[in-house]
């Protein structure tokens, strides 16, 4: 998926998007007439330098986020948003559209 190719440019430009989920990718169709992922939404994104201690969620969004596309060392406040916790993001929305779609190619 191309969503990897822009991640990895935002992680080169030192920023974390720290909220990527179904909601915050678009599909945008082309000239080529493919549909191509388009990262949105960098309303939770921080720069590494900027990037605060961890500390554990409340115990009702412990449960909600638990099994979700939030990391869980993010979860429990034992890690920092970082490049691991967004690739997590990443394989959690890319294993939830392989299991909607059974395996068929966007086209």
């Amino acid at each position: 998926m191309k969503q990897d190719f822009a991640l990895e440019y935002i992680h080169k430009y030192e920023f974390v998007h720290n909220d990527l989920k179904s909601d915050s990718v678009v599909l945008e169709k082309r000239h080529d007439q493919m549909l191509h992922p388009v990262i949105i939404d960098f309303g939770k994104s921080v720069a590494f330098s900027k990037i605060q201690s961890p500390f554990p969620k409340p115990e009702h969004l412990r449960v909600h986020y638990k099994n979700s596309y939030v990391a869980p060392t993010l979860v429990d406040g034992t890690g920092n948003s970082s490049v691991e916790s967004d690739v997590f993001s990443l394989t959690f929305l890319i294993k939830t559209v392989y299991i909607h779609f059974k395996g068929n190619l966007l086209t």
